[in-house]
């Protein structure tokens, strides 16, 4: 189901272990499905991913296969901010994972930017507002296509 997204964590997650941002386990990191996030992004087109504590998984609306790499990359990027940090605390959390990102992935040319996509759920294009965002050149050095 989330395809895409499996294929651009893999290749993002290598591509940070080798430069040893993150710890190699971070490579073992799953995506799953989860239908309530399904809900919460019916009511906003924002949510697509999320993370808990404790956990290596992030789970993901199925929206997160329709959005353009740069966001689906950037969403994965910052939501493996959250594990390594560990960052759970809310607005103070989203603050340190961006630092972290800025910081020790500078070349990602990490940023917050709006995304219209194709929402079946609402029958109509859909703008996701502030949602994270990463550089075309990035993409590249990760492999994702």
């Amino acid at each position: 189901m989330l395809a895409q997204a499996t294929r651009d964590l893999k290749k993002l997650s290598m591509y940070l272990a080798e430069r040893e941002v993150v710890p190699l386990s971070v490579t073992r990191i799953q995506l799953r499905h989860d239908a309530d996030l399904d809900k919460a992004n019916r009511r906003n087109p924002r949510f697509l991913c999320a993370v808990h504590p404790h956990e290596w998984l992030i789970r993901c609306a199925l929206a997160i296969e329709r959005v353009n790499p740069e966001v689906r990359v950037g969403v994965l990027l910052h939501e493996i901010g959250h594990m390594v940090l560990p960052a759970f605390n809310g607005a103070k959390s989203e603050v340190e994972v961006d630092e972290f990102v800025i910081s020790q992935v500078p070349e990602a040319g990490y940023y917050y930017g709006d995304h219209g996509y194709y929402s079946p759920q609402h029958e109509k294009d859909v703008i996701a507002k502030n949602v994270e965002h990463v550089s075309i050149n990035f993409l590249r050095l990760v492999g994702v296509d």
